[in-house]
């Protein structure tokens, strides 16, 4: 019987292991990328109880949303959100209550320190949330998250602490620093850590 020129070309065979491992690393994209989007809707239905407070979620709660994070980005966790939003609720999942709702032409100067500088918030950004103290949560979660895709990392899952577990560190900054040294991560490698404490400034209303 005579051998096919794939079996006997060692060209052949490597670009045939090559295009094989591609399909599978795609595979494993797809089913990734699905994966992520069923999480987004599994915590979008959280809480599990209509009046559930974050500070005193459920432990199954807890965990189930510490499960769907785990595959996350960033921007999984913003389209969360936003899908939360369209549904008036608060954008972190552990919040059973209604985000705020803010006059259309109302615009809120920011003022941190009691200085000479202020900003003009972004309504959006506050409409977020039901309250500061959620923003803060969320601005704490998404600060772990990796920006890399699932499908890229060395570990696929991340294991993602909640503020309330961080036994209320003084502030949300200092809260990060704990976190990031009981996860053995330098602060200038944490890479979405800027973006969230911005957020947090725009958060933080005096």
């Amino acid at each position: 019987m005579a051998s096919s020129p794939s079996s006997t070309n060692p060209d052949a065979r490597r670009h045939q292991s090559t295009a094989l491992r591609h399909a599978l690393r795609l595979q494993e994209e797809k089913a990734l990328q699905a994966r992520i989007l069923d999480l987004i809707l599994e915590a979008y239905d959280l809480p599990s109880q209509p009046a559930s407070s974050p500070s005193h979620a459920s432990t199954i709660d807890i965990q189930h949303f510490k499960s769907c994070l785990g595959l996350f980005q960033p921007s999984d966790f913003d389209d969360l959100v936003r899908e939360r939003n369209i549904d008036d609720r608060c954008g972190y999942a552990l919040c059973s209550k209604p985000n705020k709702k803010l006059d259309p032409g109302a615009r809120k100067v920011w003022n941190r320190k009691g200085g000479s500088e202020f900003r003009i918030v972004d309504r959006a950004e506050m409409e977020k949330w039901c309250s500061d103290d959620c923003g803060e949560r969320a601005a704490f979660v998404q600060a772990q998250l990796s920006p890399e895709p699932a499908w890229l990392r060395d570990a696929q899952v991340q294991n993602v602490q909640l503020l309330d577990e961080m036994a209320r560190t003084v502030d949300l900054e200092q809260a990060l620093q704990v976190w990031c040294i009981r996860s053995e991560v330098s602060l200038s490698s944490a890479d979405s850590l800027s973006r969230s404490l911005q957020l947090l400034e725009l958060l933080m209303m005096s």
